[in-house]
């Protein structure tokens, strides 16, 4: 378990090549989401990096 003052974006990767995001809808308004389901092995790759840069920066949870 990790803490994080903030998040980019909601995220999930599976298989290496799905990427499902939930980010915030500029037309629909202020809090409404938009989600995001991508097949693309490279932009799996890149937010993978993102997600690994956001856990190494990210304050270590209390010990159980």
């Amino acid at each position: 378990m990790r803490f994080a003052p903030a998040l980019p974006l909601k995220l999930v990767i599976a298989d290496a090549a799905l990427v499902l995001c939930d980010l915030p809808d500029p037309v629909a308004g202020a809090g409404t989401t938009t989600t995001l389901f991508i097949e693309h092995p490279a932009l799996a790759a890149c937010l993978r990096l993102a997600f690994h840069t956001v856990w190494a920066t990210a304050r270590p949870g209390p010990e159980s």
